[in-house]
């Protein structure tokens, strides 16, 4: 009679606390106790649904509107012996802000209007700004676009404008906000 060891699987991800919506995470499948993985087999599950990765180290992107994600790795031995691990880590999604008001005066404070990102990962497509007569003043497709109030060279009066911004959550999904922001001088 032959005895054949057995292993188990312990997953290791990093970043191994809260990922950003859209940013990957690696994940690497270590068999236990150590030994020489040729003939392993690795199959990675997403949600147990979608498949990751067939092999022991991963990087996987959550795309997903819930706040948690779960990765599950089977490994199957070169001898038919069967381990599976799972580990659930929580996602967070992006928050941003919209300022209603900002002071372009060179003191270093809210001298700029731009999208406040607050936490997560966020990319700016576009900025836009109309003056009261739906005259565009500003328009910026920079992905750190920020207004500083001038428009045509000139400082743009004290006034409500009415701001257009594009926008995308790590996962590619877009949003596209219009609102009003107050010029104050």
């Amino acid at each position: 009679v032959a005895v054949l060891s057995n292993f188990n699987i312990k997953i290791v991800a990093d970043p191994d606390s809260i990922i950003d919506l859209g940013e990957p995470v690696m994940l690497d499948a270590v068999i236990q106790p150590s030994q020489n993985e040729t003939g392993f087999v690795f199959s990675w599950l997403e949600n147990n649904l979608k498949p990751v990765g067939d092999t022991r180290e991963i990087s996987a992107t959550p795309i997903t509107k819930d706040s948690m994600i779960t990765y599950t790795v089977t490994v199957v031995s070169p001898n038919g012996c069967t381990q599976v691990a799972s580990i659930t880590l929580p996602i967070r999604q992006p928050k941003v802000n919209y300022p209603n008001a900002f002071t372009p005066n060179g003191d270093g404070k809210n001298d700029v209007f731009a999208l406040a990102v607050l936490v997560g990962k966020v990319t700016v497509e576009s900025l836009e700004i109309y003056n009261r007569w739906g005259q565009k003043v500003y328009e910026s497709t920079d992905q750190q676009a920020q207004w500083d109030g001038r428009a045509n060279g000139e400082e743009a009066a004290s006034d409500v404008y009415v701001y257009k911004i594009r926008w995308r959550k790590g996962d590619g999904s877009l949003t596209i906000k219009t609102g009003e922001v107050t010029l104050l001088r």
